[in-house]
């Protein structure tokens, strides 16, 4: 499948799930308060843990991880011989978005509130969202860190990795704020945290649907159309034929019609 139809299938499959989540959560259960059932609240809730939108952005946080480190291990057409260019640069970001899907999957980040809450931010609307201050110095950090490896990307593929980074952290570090101030003043069974949690993850997704495309247009620049093939036979011998496929081709069956 083509980049774009590849992202575009998978935007259809979060939207489905950001329209469950205002349905059920904010409409039926926060704004008309209706009895909707815990289990499905809880399965559709992008706020929620193990759960269908925690799966997808595991997901898609998994996949840009698997391709940034292909990338870092497989050399383009056009390079010479030689070890991988920017190989290092390539693995160093699949181990962030590795860390990353480890943390969506196990809320990793939110073992640091309670410390922080005691050190810093209790009683402020950063209580429950003051890890966001060490994750944008270490952001900050990162970015500057890959400024040599951007500048050797690419154009197209430069300003779109650009503009997903923007995108992500406009909602996992911009929105959380918005989200904690919110749940301080209001609570967190709101309308409008419901809303601004939707906001958020959607924001995060759309950061990594960006990424993956520009990945994957990359990819394909660099290597040329792919094809996996799946066997319960060795690979034949590079430049050759099987072998046992041709003499399965030339053989005919005594009976069979000539």
């Amino acid at each position: 499948m083509a980049p774009r139809a590849v992202a575009g299938a998978l935007a259809a499959g979060w939207g489905v799930l950001a329209v469950a989540h205002v349905v059920v959560v904010v409409g039926l259960r926060q704004l008309l308060r209706l009895p909707v059932p815990a289990g499905l609240a809880a399965l559709v809730d992008v706020n929620g843990e193990g759960n269908l939108p925690a799966w997808y952005q595991t997901a898609l946080l998994l996949a840009c991880a698997a391709g940034l480190a292909a990338l870092g291990s497989v050399r383009p057409r056009s390079a010479p011989r030689g070890p991988v260019p920017d190989r290092w640069a390539w693995r160093g970001l699949a181990a962030v978005f590795l860390y990353l899907a480890l943390d969506e999957a196990l809320q990793v980040h939110e073992r640091t509130v309670p410390p922080l809450r005691r050190l810093a931010f209790g009683g402020t609307p950063l209580e429950d969202v003051g890890w966001v201050v060490p994750a944008a110095g270490l952001c900050v950090a990162l970015g500057v860190a890959l400024l040599r490896f951007l500048a050797h990307l690419p154009g197209p593929t430069r300003r779109a990795f650009a503009a997903a980074g923007a995108l992500y952290l406009a909602g996992a570090l911009g929105l959380e704020v918005a989200g904690g101030w919110w749940s301080f003043r209001f609570g967190y069974d709101s309308p409008g945290f419901g809303l601004l949690a939707a906001a958020e993850e959607t924001l995060e997704a759309a950061g990594l649907l960006v990424f993956l495309h520009a990945l994957l247009g990359y990819a394909a620049a660099a290597w040329g159309p792919v094809l996996v093939t799946i066997s319960d036979r060795p690979a034949p011998p590079a430049g050759g034929t099987d072998r046992a496929e041709r003499n399965e081709r030339n053989t005919t069956t005594p009976g069979d019609p000539m």
